[in-house]
Formats: structure tokens, C-alpha cells, sequence
């Protein structure tokens, strides 16, 4: 095999140039989307949220019952993200993303609830978050509703909603779009939460809307009061996204991305080049 890439992963527990054939069609996240994935930002070598992401992580494979037990045993899944880092040569910016499966072996009812992981990075040019600079333009994504249940605040291996909106916001050369839930609720965007300005506070979709639990969601929500600025968090209709003076997206690899447009509504950033700008003093004192 030619190498097609220098960079490495690991896959439970052995290291391996990535592009190297790792997995066998029996693989149920292949088979069944059997599994929960992490994507994690990586800041001058360090991640600076990082119990926030094992935090959740724990609860969702408590609730899917895969077993991660041996995982967390003397902090070696930790220890796992910082040797791939280490081989990969990355002291910089870099995002890594962490899939855990349930062990092969089953049919929808699996044999074993034992866990299997699959730790990927990609180095960043920048090692910091950055607002961008033009405005984002997006547009309701309606052809598939996001459904209400208990699995919708959890980053599932089985993303196909996610998929169907990136082709819609492909299509319709839109930078990204809003993701309804089965009440025609604003939920969240393809990859990240929705953060709504009005009048000077924030509102957000709560989790009983069916919005992924992020992680930056959390640290926006638990830091905004040193900025003076009341959250709410509950049900978001698309119209109040056309009252709002502020609209921006959330997640844990860009931080913080300022909506331009939707429909014919023009919105602001200054809210969120102030909450930019925490983040980067949050991490430098992480």
C-alpha cells in the first residue's frame, strides 16, 4: 500500500498510518451505527475542555450500555489522545476525534457490550478560535425533522439527518443550515448548536428540544453571566430567529461562527466577538 497520508490514528490500542484497512464489515458502527463519537479542539498542545467531553462521553455509554470500563482505568483513554498528539508530532492547534463501538459480534442484539475505539487527528492552522470574518448565510433545513427521544442530545454514529442538511446546504450554496425538530422547533445546525441574541440575552433550544448536548454549549452557557448576559434556555421558533439581532453557531473545533444572514434578515457580532474572545482567555487559563 502506498502512503497516502503521514499522519496516524489508533485504533484499540495499536497505532496505524491512516488510510491503512483497520476494520472488518462486521465493525457495528459500519453494520448499525452502534456507537458515539467526540470531536475534541486541541490548543497549544493541550485540550482545554477535555473533562467536559469524558463527562459526556460517560453518560452516553451508560445509557447505551457499552461498556468503557477498561478505557477509563488509570486515565489510559486520556493518555491514548496525548500519545497520538505526541506521534503525530502536534504541540500546536489540531482537532481529534474519538469514536467509541461496541465490540463486533451480534445482529441488532450485539454479543458482547465491550468497547472498541478509534482515535483520528488533523492538525490546524490556527491555535486559537477565530471569528470569522464574513457572516454566515444560512436557511431551514425542513425535509427531515430531527425527532424528540431519548438518544437526541447524544453525538450518535448514526448522523444521516446531519447528511441530508449538508447536501441541502451544498445544493443551495448556503454556508449552513438550521435544523428543525418534529414540532418545527429550531433544534440546532449541522454541527453545531444555535445561539439566538435579543434584546441583550441569550436563548438557545433547551435539551428537552432535541439538540446535541455540546460542549461548547456549555461552557457559552456557563460563563455568559460574567459578561452580564442572562441565558435562557427553551423552545426557539424560526421566527424568533427573524427578531433576534444576533444569531451564532456553536461547537467545540471553531468555538464561535456569527450568522450574516437568513433570509432577509442582516444580524450583528458583537455579542459574539466578546464571547470569542472568553473563550481564548478560558483556554489560556486551562
Amino acid at each position: 500500500m502506498s502512503e497516502i497520508s503521514k499522519t496516524f490514528c489508533i485504533v484499540n490500542g495499536e497505532q496505524f498510518l491512516e488510510g491503512t484497512e483497520v476494520f472488518t464489515s462486521k465493525n457495528r458502527s459500519f453494520r448499525y451505527g452502534d456507537g458515539i463519537f467526540e470531536t475534541i479542539r486541541v490548543i497549544s498542545g493541550k485540550i482545554p475542555f477535555l473533562k467536559f467531553h469524558f463527562e459526556r462521553l460517560i453518560k452516553a455509554c451508560d445509557f447505551l450500555k457499552i461498556d468503557i470500563s477498561d478505557l477509563l482505568e488509570d486515565n489510559f483513554l486520556e493518555s491514548q489522545l496525548f500519545t497520538l498528539l505526541e506521534k503525530n508530532k502536534i504541540s500546536q492547534g489540531a482537532k481529534i476525534r474519538l469514536t467509541i463501538f461496541r465490540l463486533e459480534g451480534g445482529l441488532y442484539a450485539p454479543m458482547t457490550n465491550k468497547a472498541g475505539y478509534c482515535i483520528e487527528v488533523e492538525a490546524l492552522s490556527v491555535n486559537n478560535f477565530e471569528l470569522n470574518t464574513k457572516g454566515l448565510t444560512v436557511e431551514l433545513f425542513s425535509d427531515i425533522k430531527k425527532q424528540l427521544h431519548l438518544l437526541s442530545n447524544f453525538k450518535t454514529n448514526n448522523c444521516l439527518p446531519y447528511i441530508m442538511a449538508g447536501i441541502y446546504k451544498i445544493e443551495k450554496k448556503f454556508d449552513d443550515c438550521i435544523i428543525l425538530n418534529d414540532k418545527n422547533h429550531v433544534c440546532e445546525a449541522i454541527s453545531s448548536t444555535v445561539f439566538l441574541v435579543i434584546n441583550g440575552a441569550l436563548y438557545t433550544p433547551s435539551l428537552e428540544e432535541g439538540c446535541v448536548d455540546g460542549v461548547m454549549r456549555k461552557i457559552i452557557l456557563s460563563n455568559a453571566k460574567n459578561y452580564k448576559l442572562n441565558c435562557y434556555e427553551h423552545a426557539v421558533m424560526p421566527n424568533d430567529m427573524l427578531r433576534a439581532d444576533e444569531v451564532f453557531l456553536t461547537n467545540s473545533i471553531t468555538g464561535i461562527q456569527w450568522i450574516g444572514s437568513y433570509k432577509n434578515k442582516r444580524y450583528f457580532n458583537s455579542t459574539s466577538k466578546k464571547l470569542c474572545n472568553m473563550l481564548n482567555e478560558l483556554t489560556t487559563s486551562i
